[in-house]
């Protein structure tokens, strides 16, 4: 029995149970397949449909990609549905330790100055000399257990991360030297003002749990809480939905235990599957079941279910294919062979790719178009297996699309410009940590790599231009003590060496500029937790090389998002969630499990068998793998393997696997009618107001910046701007929540607590710092009296034109006037910077950018857009009259076709070249810019 609701989806009588819930806690386990994104978007939509506020509403979800198809889907409902509702921007769509800093940063104006370390600034952050060997003391640590330096990093991350998401009492913990290692890690995060992913989650957790004004807030503000990926979710994060039940109207998970994959990085199975047990105590617990896969084959889920019943716990589900899916299963369309080599198994999925390019397909609406590229995916094991496949495919001229892959310290120029670091700051050469190498041994390196590939190097100007920054760095160091580098760092210096490689004189190419614009992301990285990086302390960027870059810092070629039309490469792990008309997932074959090494927290304190993994998780992943595919799907291991010794047996799990659906290696017939590849989504090139400027500004500068990713140093007052913005937001909240204009007096008071530029020495803070209070003062001074009319700060949307999803942030928006129209707005964004005529029509634009996203995304009539140059308190207004809007709109959608098709056209001239952060690096640069 089905129903037909919204833009005439079908939809069962389970399904719409489960979109019509609206109070109590519910669990759906969710199969494969079977839709839980748009039972999960309906079912949003029709609490917003039903009065619910938005902002009452928070949606976890495991990926910032997911929260993205989430939002996209919801946004499409409620647009179709009711278009007056459909600006749900304060709706929170996102990771839990996005929502638990946005929390703390509304909660707690301190935290506002904080940023979160990923894992290389946190890897970078811990291997800072002044961390390592004093502040946190991981020297103490590395003495007392033996251990390398590296393991020692590795070590106790895991351990804190142990600490944190098991929320275990560190003063139980018996290694007390590692205790005291973990209270200074968290009491130096603190006093720099920095989290880590864990601590980001358990200092709000912390918050919520003891601090009972915080609770009522955050019970007043949040109703309903939904949860993906439930059976991902680990002990921290688990509480935190506990603590967030207590005031919430409706709290709905979805998971499906047998596709728990993450084990290994504390999530807990058991959650999922003991929800009804746990709630059912307080709460009305409600359960729904999707048991329908609309996605893959009968054959397929016949193939993947006769694997993970060998499972003996799993919560007990019956996934069934769709009696209306279109797609049937042909003999052929699942291949398992286990090859005499790597060689010969690559070269089946190079068959198969071409055997099935531009054959007809069905979707699940039986909606027929041809197979492209990036209809087929190839499912690994490790980075190292996707860095074979990809350089196999390279080489057969297949486009891919890679998030893992090889690391980019293998690259012969990489380990060229690390020995140029070396050269110039008297570091260890790389990779072997021998003696500092000489410049007549970087001039045969040199040769080496690059005379060999570009007609244009010169090793002579290569070994001119080098010695000449080895001048400017041996006046650094002779500096001693305040041997600290300049506003641009050691990237600047980064960028020297480039340029005397020839990167402003000749075109390196896109391998050759994707690896080491790596490693200026990896300088970056490591630079971004220094004040200010010291020239004497440079060796220690190679730890953090050593310890962390060389395995995380993988082939970005690959990894492009404007690449759309390419065979994708990723782990299995990755590929949670997608889907692929052909998957192949070769290595399908015994291998030897990795030793899992010991941390420092007692196994007593927390569930350390959940961490090891069993022969139940490892069906999981491959069951996951398995149930990616609609149609096609190809298994396959070897015996030989490129480069090593022993053979490779074919998988265990192949005797559990049913064959009644699966044939060995035959060649493809299928029908080719010359249709259309499937038409691309709108929206699907995620971009931002930043990077089309980038862009419009001069499109190599793009390029450089956006395509290669290589980073721009970053100067001592960065973050002042930022400042300035919180302390404005901070008083223009509390004026909307509590109708309380600051004084003096509480101005200074809070600009003092949330104040921090990371980069500044301290005087120039304190000068940066007083500028601020001056800056808030006289705009409060000012413009107090036009408060009333505020209406939103700092107001978030996201609107699709044609191929682009353009994401920002409004500072404020007022009414007109102050008993007016709440549609009738004007727009204002705030800015620090000096006026300048090359800024201008940016200011400009990024008002226009604001004023579209009024009209097609927050439901508002914008009537005027102002830039407020806080420096200079003036205004000016900018023209967002409805023909000027529409020249705008057709500015971006031309400007983001030409990305997609790779056009990169520069615009050098004397102003834009002289203010480029990228022009020595640059060979298109005006002359006039050096």
């Amino acid at each position: 029995m089905s129903k037909t609701t919204s833009a005439g989806l079908d939809f069962t009588k389970e399904q719409l149970k489960i979109i019509s819930h609206r109070n109590g806690h519910l669990r759906i386990i969710a199969c494969p397949g079977s839709g839980k994104t748009e039972v999960v978007s309906q079912r949003v939509v029709r609490l917003i449909e039903g009065g619910v506020a938005p902002k009452t509403i928070v949606a976890f979800t495991f990926t910032e990609k997911a929260a993205e198809e989430l939002k996209f889907r919801i946004r499409q409902i409620l647009e179709e549905r009711c278009p007056d509702r459909a600006d749900f921007g304060d709706m929170f769509v996102g990771t839990i330790h996005s929502f638990c800093f946005q929390m703390l940063k509304e909660l707690v104006p301190e935290y506002r100055s904080y940023d979160v370390l990923d894992d290389p600034k946190r890897v970078a952050f811990l291997s800072k000399g002044a961390n390592y060997f004093y502040n946190i003391g991981l020297v103490r640590l590395e003495k007392t257990h033996g251990l390398w330096y590296f393991q020692t990093i590795d070590r106790f991350i895991e351990s804190a991360d142990i600490v944190m998401t098991e929320d275990v009492d560190p003063d139980r913990i018996t290694d007390r030297r590692f205790a005291e290692c973990y209270g200074n890690y968290r009491a130096s995060l603190d006093r720099e003002k920095y989290f880590d992913f864990s601590s980001v989650m358990h200092a709000f957790v912390s918050l919520l749990r003891d601090n009972r004004e915080v609770r009522k807030a955050v019970h007043a503000r949040i109703k309903h809480v939904v949860v993906d990926e439930y059976q991902d979710v680990n002990r921290i994060q688990d509480l935190l939905v506990e603590l967030l039940s207590e005031g919430a109207d409706s709290v709905c998970v979805v998971g499906d235990d047998d596709q728990n994959i993450y084990h290994w990085r504390g999530s807990d199975v058991s959650i999922i599957r003991s929800f009804a047990k746990k709630y059912g105590r307080r709460y009305r617990v409600t359960e729904g079941r999707l048991s329908t896969n609309f996605r893959s084959t009968g054959a397929i889920i016949d193939t993947a279910r006769s694997l993970i019943e060998h499972n003996d716990e799993r919560l007990a589900k019956e996934m069934e294919p769709s009696r209306k899916l279109p797609r049937k299963s042909e003999p052929g369309d699942i291949i398992y062979h286990h090859f005499g080599s790597d060689n010969e198994e690559y070269s089946f999925i190079l068959d198969k790719i071409r055997e099935l390019l531009g054959t007809d397909f069905l979707d699940k609406r039986n909606n027929p178009f041809s197979l492209s590229y990036s209809d087929f995916a190839v499912l690994v094991r490790s980075n190292a297996d996707a860095a074979k496949v990809v350089a196999f495919l390279d080489r057969n001229h297949i486009p891919c699309v890679a998030y893992s892959g090889t690391s980019v310290f293998e690259a012969p120029e990489v380990v060229l410009a690390m020995n140029c670091i070396a050269y110039l700051f008297g570091a260890k050469s790389y990779p072997d940590f021998g003696k500092t190498p000489t410049l007549s041994q970087l001039g045969e390196a040199y040769k080496a790599v690059f005379d060999r590939r570009f007609t244009e190097a010169k090793v002579e100007k290569f070994i001119v231009g080098m010695a000449r920054v080895r001048k400017e760095a041996d006046a650094l160091l002779t500096k001693g003590k305040k041997d600290y580098f300049g506003d641009l760092g050691l990237q600047g210096f980064y960028y020297k060496i480039l340029s005397a490689m020839g990167a402003g004189r000749f075109d390196f190419g896109d391998v050759t500029n994707y690896n080491l614009a790596a490693l200026s992301r990896a300088i970056s990285d490591y630079e971004s937790v220094w004040i200010r990086l010291r020239a004497s302390e440079v060796r220690y960027f190679f730890n953090f090389v050593r310890s962390f870059a060389e395995s995380h810092y993988t082939d970005t070629q690959h990894s492009d998002a404007s690449v759309i039309n390419a065979v994708h490469v990723l782990t299995i792990h990755k590929a949670k969630g997608l889907e692929y008309p052909a998957v192949f997932i070769p290595g399908f074959e015994t291998r030897r499990k990795p030793l899992s090494g010991y941390n420092f927290v007692d196994s007593k304190l927390y569930d350390v068998r959940k961490y090891e993994g069993t022969k139940e998780d490892e069906r999981r992943v491959y069951y996951t793998a398995m149930t990616r595919a609609e149609k096609y799907l190809f298994i396959s291991g070897s015996e030989d393997h490129e480069g090593r010794k022993h053979s490779y047996k074919s998988h265990p799990f192949v005797q559990e696997l049913d064959f009644g659906h699966v044939s060995g290696v035959v060649k493809l017939k299928r029908l080719r009618s010359g249709l259309p590849p499937k038409a691309a989504v709108s929206g699907t090139y995620p971009t931002s107001f930043t990077q089309l400027n980038a862009y419009s500004r001069c499109p190599q500068d793009f390029r450089l910046r956006h395509i290669y990713q290589y980073n721009a140093g970053v100067p001592v007052t960065f973050g002042y701007g930022t400042n300035v913005h919180n302390a404005l937001n901070i008083i223009h909240s509390d004026y909307v929540e509590n109708r309380k204009v600051p004084d003096d007096g509480e101005i200074e008071a809070l600009v003092n607590r949330i104040f921090k530029l990371r980069y500044a020495t301290k005087p120039i803070a304190d000068r940066m710092k007083t500028s601020v209070i001056r800056i808030v003062k006289n705009y409060v001074g000012l413009h107090k009296g036009d408060f009333g009319r505020i209406l939103e700060t700092e107001k978030k949307f996201e609107f699709a034109l044609d191929d682009a999803l353009i994401a920002g942030q409004i500072d404020l928006l007022k009414k007109v006037d102050e008993k007016g129209s709440v549609t009738e707005v004007e727009i204002i964004d705030f800015k620090t910077e000096q006026n300048d005529s090359i800024y201008t029509a940016d200011y400009e634009r990024q008002l226009r950018f604001y004023a579209i996203a009024c009209l097609e995304s927050l439901g508002l009539d914008p009537q005027k857009a102002y830039v407020h140059h806080l420096d200079e308190n003036r205004k000016s207004e900018v023209d967002i009259s409805a023909s000027v809007l529409g020249a705008t709109r057709n500015e971006v959608a031309e400007e983001v076709s030409k990305i997609l098709r790779k056009q990169f056209p520069p615009r050098p001239s004397a102003r834009t070249c002289s203010e480029c952060d990228y022009a020595m690096i640059c060979r298109f640069r005006h002359p006039s810019a050096g």
